[in-house]
């Protein structure tokens, strides 16, 4: 039977496909790794992987053994997690996936202040699309997310946190910078500015301002989707064109800013709604629900903590 540590080394290069990148990661040397890993291979009487591919895949009979490795990993966890977190205290290790179009307006807003309150939580956060934070929850690689809902995904818990409307930031003259307010008819997808495919936030935005095939962002003759809204709004102030914004962001910028560059659309509002995602078997409920205390009590007023009649808060594709 293999051991829990063998089965960690199995799972490691599973997760990273390349055996050296997961011996770093579990901090032994490759050929101890790679050793290991064959005992378990001739344990079990199959290759689990492919090593003549690059990256490196599972063979179909190592999809099975690494699932079910995965799922054995995760019950010893549980179990060593009930007995270390005994009592009231807050503490441990938590995996936390954050949206990209997250991480510079809501973590700066609560990360010091939870720092602080929960000096026992090893807090490890990751940015990642929408995507990569699914896959990395069922491969239990992340503990919980901060990102748009609702998924719809089976097993996933969503704990909505705020509801966040959208935004017009137009260059100085530009056409949606002459009303106090924005309609969404008044979009044109001609000179809209959009983050890269994979973007959750890109999505909802051509939701509202569908793409046509002649449609072309940006620059004549250059054709850019960022995967930075930080660098859409600059390419934006400096020259031409207009993106669409999480209101959240606008509370990082100085009041001139917003009063050359931004407009509020009209009502009803379009908006989206951020969560809390852990996997409903999430043992680690404490801390996830610090997490979640420590953001509602540092939104700014402005943010909807619930769902009303004055938002058109939009699906995800």
């Amino acid at each position: 039977m293999p051991s829990l540590v063998q089965l960690e080394y199995v799972v490691a290069v599973a997760n990273m496909k390349h055996f050296g990148q997961a011996a770093k990661a579990c901090c032994v040397s490759q050929p101890t790794l790679s050793l290991q890993i064959k005992k378990v291979e001739d344990q079990i009487g199959v290759e689990i992987f492919d090593r003549m591919k690059k990256p490196v895949i599972m063979t179909p009979e190592g999809e099975i053994f690494v699932r079910q490795a995965r799922l054995l990993l995760r019950e010893h966890r549980i179990l060593r997690s009930l007995f270390e977190q005994r009592g009231n205290d807050v503490s441990g290790e938590f995996r936390l996936g954050v949206i990209p179009t997250l991480t510079n307006s809501l973590l700066p807003s609560f990360i010091h202040e939870f720092s602080e309150l929960y000096p026992e939580v090893i807090l490890k956060i990751d940015e990642l699309q929408t995507s990569s934070i699914l896959k990395a929850l069922e491969e239990d690689r992340l503990d919980g997310a901060l990102m748009a809902t609702p998924l719809g995904v089976e097993g996933l818990h969503e704990e909505p946190l705020f509801y966040e409307t959208f935004q017009v930031y137009a260059a100085k003259g530009h056409r949606l910078l002459k009303t106090k307010s924005c309609r969404l008819k008044d979009l044109d997808p001609s000179d809209l500015w959009l983050l890269q495919d994979g973007h959750c936030f890109k999505d909802q935005v051509v939701q509202l301002c569908p793409l046509d095939a002649k449609s072309e962002a940006g620059l004549p003759r250059v054709q850019f989707q960022g995967g930075n809204l930080d660098t859409l709004l600059r390419l934006i102030k400096r020259g031409h064109g207009y993106t669409l914004l999480p209101s959240f962001m606008t509370h990082h910028m100085e009041e001139n800013e917003i009063q050359a560059h931004v407009r509020k659309f009209q009502k009803p509002y379009p908006a989206r709604e951020i969560s809390l995602v852990t996997r409903r078997t999430q043992w680690k409920r404490k801390i996830a629900e610090a997490i979640k205390e420590t953001i509602q009590q540092h939104l700014p007023k402005t943010l909807s903590r619930e769902k009303n009649e004055d938002l058109n808060v939009l699906e995800l594709c």
